[in-house]
């Protein structure tokens, strides 16, 4: 009966630990959904950038046409390509952080 109750007390206890080392799983697929939620909000905001992107490029291009003057937009429409890049390099960026910590669990 010791025994047993030695072998019951070890199997609690190691069962302890390994609660301990990994998150209960409950709470890991909150952490998982709340991370696909700020995915779909970043890639909701890089859209918004593209499609802005796109009216302020058609609008300079109009302006362009009208003045005949395209040496001052030049340096927007580069900066603006330098946004809609960022914008995408940091969805491409958070849909890896999600699958990394998708393969965490």
């Amino acid at each position: 009966a010791l025994e047993l109750a030695k072998a019951e007390a070890i199997q609690l206890a190691a069962s302890d630990e390994e609660e301990e080392i990994n998150p209960p799983l409950e709470e890991s697929l909150q952490t998982l959904k709340g991370l696909a939620t700020k995915l779909e909000e970043l890639k909701t905001c890089n859209d918004l950038v593209v499609k802005h992107t796109q009216t302020i490029t058609r609008q300079l291009h109009e302006a362009e046409a009208a003045t005949s003057s395209s040496s001052t937009s030049k340096p927007l429409h580069e900066k603006m390509a330098l946004l809609k890049i960022s914008s995408s390099a940091m969805v491409t960026v958070s849909m890896q952080l999600k699958n990394e910590v998708i393969g965490l669990n």
